[in-house]
């Protein structure tokens, strides 16, 4: 595996969690959020855009996120992902599926109002 240069850049750490099957007591299956992986060292990068979407005189704003993380790790599509970054937690949902390079992956994220 090659050594990602840029992953001295990566000072935020990620939590993933992931949505699991478990058998419920009276036989039935269930989902539940698991943890899957935490405190892996990543980079979020963030870049601004408009929707288009017209509102009144407001065009609402959105944000890009993307995470970079080592290749190492099997992030699912869907999964939740929780960013420490200067001693704050931000919860991201909706996770795409990663694309996966050599040396590290990038994975496109939106933000949640859920707090974890």
């Amino acid at each position: 595996m090659v050594k990602n240069p840029l992953a001295v850049l990566w000072n935020d750490f990620c939590d993933v969690y992931e949505e699991r099957t478990f058998r419920k007591q009276d036989g039935s299956s269930g989902l539940r959020r698991e943890k899957v992986f935490s405190d892996l060292p990543c980079r979020v990068s963030f870049a601004g855009g408009k929707t288009g979407e017209e509102t009144g005189s407001l065009t609402r704003a959105r944000q890009n996120v993307k995470l970079f993380l080592g290749a190492r790790y099997p992030v699912k599509a869907g999964s939740v992902i929780v960013v420490k970054r200067k001693n704050i937690n931000t919860a991201y949902k909706n996770s795409s599926p990663p694309a996966v390079y050599s040396s590290h992956q990038e994975i496109c994220l939106e933000l949640s109002e859920e707090v974890l």
